[in-house]
């Protein structure tokens, strides 16, 4: 069964009832004191998708709004700012509209070219800049939506809606433009659907884009299409650059070495390319580079006896990371941490039972059984590792065991 949409009361459900989904409540008969308050409580809950409760007053009843408040002066511990805010007029919001308006524009008041869409999305390139945007174009939105819902802003407003219709849609589509190149998830699907069916019947319905979830890039045929779609050399290459860093973020705990190393290269290239040291097309060459490495794990040059499975790449990356300290990181260094990884690797493997990640004792008795192996290597091979080199390796190793254990098992 339906929830309901709709719900007429007569003296009944001002009390106990409570659905925090209710949005609009029309006032038709004389209510007063804490009936009123009890009323008005029926819109003002919390919930997705609901920036306000409304209420349309067809009595003149909000009139004894503040006599109701007044019973509160007489509860103990009463404070004024508890109910500050409890009614706010549409006008007065609506009236921040143009201010909002600014805002959002004086994000790009250094571009001197208002028609350069590619202008916009490289100033967006700043993660703090994109995310201002992203906060000043919803509260815009927002206060959009409750404007455009008004017969007296429609009324008095006329000759500006068109701009800022215009402005919304624009801006919307900027917006999903960079969500895509800078690889970020902005949720706001229920409150788009709201706006853009206001905003299509002031500017006009006009071909739809079907924004879908990011592809990773592992997904090769999927996410190359995907690129296709970009317009330019330089946003192609921020697409490209940005999912996979977004993919070294994810991965890392499962390579720390290997992820670590081409998030530095991949940072490097994109400051390059900023610094004007790279063209687009050379940027673009760069980060498909980078991004085919990644994918397919090459530019790593571990030994052939560690190359039987990731973990143990892993393994033996972390390990070299922490030998290089003490050694020149000649092949002596290298063949020490291929035999560590191999050792870690087959503790892990003869230590791992069912949701071992979850448990701390199997944990413990992998990092003693390491720990073991350790002082029995370096007393080999004449290093000397501190304690905390020790932790470092129990530790990552262990991290990194746990992340292979989870992707394995897709959780």
């Amino acid at each position: 069964m339906r929830d309901p949409e709709i719900i007429i009361v007569v003296d009944k459900l001002l009390t106990g009832f409570d659905a925090p989904r209710n949005t609009v409540l029309y006032l038709d008969r004389d209510l007063k004191e804490h009936t009123l308050l009890q009323a008005i409580a029926r819109v003002n809950r919390l919930h997705e998708g609901k920036d306000f409760g409304y209420i349309l007053d067809y009595q003149g009843v909000l009139a004894n709004l503040d006599g109701a408040l007044a019973l509160y002066d007489k509860l103990p511990g009463f404070d004024e700012e508890d109910i500050e805010g409890t009614l706010t007029d549409v006008s007065e919001t609506i009236k921040s509209l143009p201010q909002k308006h600014s805002d959002l524009w004086e994000i790009f008041e250094t571009i001197a070219n208002k028609y350069d869409r590619e202008a916009y999305e490289r100033l967006l390139a700043d993660e703090a800049v994109r995310h201002r945007f992203y906060h000043r174009l919803s509260d815009y939105l927002r206060t959009l939506k409750l404007a455009l819902s008004s017969v007296e802003f429609q009324e008095k407003q006329e000759d500006r809606i068109p701009k800022y219709t215009h402005d919304a849609k624009f801006f919307r589509e900027l917006r999903a433009s960079v969500e895509r190149r800078y690889s970020d998830t902005v949720s706001m699907s229920d409150y788009d659907a709201r706006i853009e069916k206001l905003i299509d019947q002031h500017v006009g319905a006009c071909e739809v884009e079907q924004v879908t979830e990011l592809v990773n890039i592992f997904e090769r045929e999927r996410f190359e299409e995907e690129v296709e779609k970009v317009v330019g050399e330089a946003a192609k290459a921020d697409t490209i650059a940005s999912r996979t860093q977004k993919t070294i973020t994810e991965r890392m705990d499962e390579d720390p070495a290997f992820y670590e190393k081409f998030s530095k290269l991949l940072r490097d290239v994109i400051e390059a390319w900023r610094k004007k040291r790279l063209s687009d097309a050379e940027y673009l060459k760069e980060v498909k580079d980078l991004e085919e490495r990644v994918r397919t794990r090459t530019g790593d040059e571990v030994p052939e006896r560690v190359g039987h499975s990731d973990a143990a790449k892993a393994y033996y990356g972390l390990v070299r990371e922490v030998l290089k300290e003490h050694t020149n990181g000649s092949d002596a260094t290298r063949e020490l941490a291929a035999d560590i990884a191999v050792g870690i690797d087959q503790i892990v493997t003869q230590h791992a039972i069912v949701n071992w990640v979850n448990n701390v004792d199997v944990q413990n008795r992998m990092k003693t059984a390491i720990e073991d192996l350790l002082f029995s290597m370096q007393d080999r091979a004449g290093v000397a590792l501190s304690f905390n080199d020790i932790d470092v390796i129990l530790d990552r190793s262990v991290s990194t065991a746990k992340a292979h254990a989870r992707q394995r098992s897709g959780s």
